[in-house]
């Protein structure tokens, strides 16, 4: 984690020590990364809106996290705010 932290840092042009290395979470994959996060913010109830079509799997991260997925329809695969109103 500390050699991700300094990278990243050298990437993004930030100060050495900026990012510690205890807040760096190492994942396998994109859905665990998706899934962790959702079981970290979500509280039971929360509505998280699901662009759609998406991968099969990311309105049960929400549901499995507590939280309630909205599926809004892209339009011409774009979300747009006309959508989500």
């Amino acid at each position: 984690r500390a050699a991700i932290a300094a990278q990243a840092e050298r990437e993004y042009g930030m100060s050495s020590g900026s990012i510690e290395p205890d807040r760096v979470v190492v994942c396998n994959g994109g859905m665990e990364a998706v899934t962790v996060t959702f079981h970290s913010v979500l509280e039971a109830g929360d509505e998280v809106i699901v662009p759609t079509p998406n991968w099969p799997n990311m309105k049960w991260a929400v549901v499995y996290a507590g939280g309630v997925a909205v599926e809004v329809p892209l339009s011409e695969g774009i979300l747009t705010a006309e959508a989500i109103a």
